[in-house]
């Protein structure tokens, strides 16, 4: 029996002791969490491309000159915009004196009609906007098409005249 007793004692001592650990310090209970905002700050790019140049077309002085082909304006920026244009002066050339002057009413208007929406005046002085609220290529669709009109006056010289047309992007508020 004295063998038996002996060898009870060391397991009621194990026992004992996972007991003890089981009972004691217990570190899940006093637990605490804590909350943390993390904020990232994304810098606005701004930027838009033309899908090159545009030829006018016409069957004479005396009549509206139309763009050849639609061009495309594209947002390929991260944030939304507002579109607006200008243009130079007048349309000049090289080769002659004669020039055609862009105006803000009347014959020699000057205009970029957008597709599926309005016909604008591009002004000789300041901007006018062509579309507002152009996405950025996540949020849908980020380019609209155009053509441009100009009014060509009768007895014009021939050649070929240009005139730079300016697109400026600016954040859509």
């Amino acid at each position: 029996m004295n063998q038996k007793i002996v060898g009870i004692i060391p397991l009621i001592a194990a026992m004992m002791f996972v007991a003890i650990f089981a009972v004691g310090d217990n570190q899940a209970a006093a637990a605490e969490t804590a909350t943390q905002t993390a904020t990232l700050t994304v810098p606005s790019n701004i930027a838009i491309t033309v899908s090159g140049d545009t030829t006018l077309a016409g069957t004479g002085t005396g009549s509206t000159y139309t763009s050849n082909a639609l061009y495309t304006v594209t947002n390929t920026g991260n944030t939304r915009i507002d579109v607006s244009i200008s243009s130079g002066n007048a349309f000049t050339t090289l080769t002659s004196t004669d020039t055609i002057p862009i105006a803000a009413s009347g014959d020699d208007k000057y205009t970029v009609s957008v597709t599926g929406g309005s016909t604008v005046n591009i002004p000789s002085t300041g901007a006018n906007t062509i579309y507002s609220n152009l996405h950025t290529p996540n949020q849908g669709s980020n380019s609209f098409t155009a053509s441009q009109s100009l009014y060509v006056p009768a007895g014009l010289e021939d050649g070929t005249y240009t005139n730079t047309v300016t697109y400026t992007a600016v954040k859509h508020t």
